[in-house]
């Protein structure tokens, strides 16, 4: 990974913002979901925890 990114480049930091940024967006489209259609947003937490999980493996198995 040091070929990709400059020395001191903020990796973590990176991953938390784009994780922060999926719950944020997530959340508010879930709620919104979850009044008009209760079973397809249930569907629609699994994909976003999903997401996140795969985000968390991406950054474990680069790092």
């Amino acid at each position: 990974m040091s070929d990709l990114f400059p020395p001191g480049f903020d990796f973590a930091g990176l991953v938390y913002l784009l994780m922060a940024l999926l719950l944020a967006s997530g959340a508010g489209w879930g709620f919104w979901r979850f009044r008009t259609d209760g079973r397809r947003a249930i569907l629609g937490l699994a994909i976003w925890a999903f997401v996140i999980v795969a985000i968390m493996a991406a950054y474990i198995a680069l790092n």
